[in-house]
C-alpha cells in the first residue's frame, strides 16, 4: 500500500520547500520502481530468448556461409550475455537507489513532522537574554 502523500499527513502549504522536496522524492521513487519493474521483465524474458538461439557449432544448418554465420551467432550470444549482466547490475543499482531515495524521503518527512510539531519558528534567532 503506497504511503500517503506528505501534504496529506499534515496540512502544510505546498509552497513549503520540505513538502515540495517530499513530493519530488516520491516522484523519483516511483520512476525508479517503474524502471526496476521493466528491468526485471527484461531479465525474465532473456532465458526464453536465449533458448531460441541455435547452438553454436550445430551441424544441422551448415552451408557455404557456415563459418561466417557461426561467428556472427557466437557474437550475438556474447552480446546477449553482456546484456544480461548489464541488466542484472542495473537491477542491483536501481534497488540501492530506491533504498537511498526512501531513506531521504523518510528523513525529509521526519523533518516536516518535527517542524509542524514545533510550531512557527521565531522571526529572529534569540541569542542570550535581552
Amino acid at each position: 500500500m503506497p504511503l500517503a502523500s506528505p501534504t496529506h499527513l499534515h496540512p502544510v502549504p505546498f509552497t513549503d520547500p520540505l513538502a515540495a522536496e517530499l513530493v519530488g522524492l516520491d516522484r523519483r521513487i516511483e520512476a525508479v520502481r517503474a524502471t526496476a519493474v521493466q528491468t526485471r521483465v527484461l531479465l525474465d524474458e532473456l532465458p526464453v530468448l536465449q533458448q531460441s538461439l541455435p547452438l553454436v557449432g550445430c551441424a544441422s544448418w551448415r552451408s557455404a556461409a557456415a563459418e561466417h554465420y557461426e561467428a556472427r551467432l557466437d557474437e550475438l550470444v556474447s552480446r546477449v550475455d553482456l546484456a544480461r549482466s548489464a541488466l542484472e547490475q542495473a537491477e542491483l543499482e536501481l534497488n540501492a537507489t530506491l533504498i537511498r531515495l526512501q531513506d531521504e524521503r523518510d528523513e525529509a518527512q521526519a523533518r516536516l513532522v518535527a517542524m509542524a510539531g514545533a510550531g512557527p519558528a521565531p522571526a529572529e534567532p534569540t541569542r542570550g537574554w535581552r
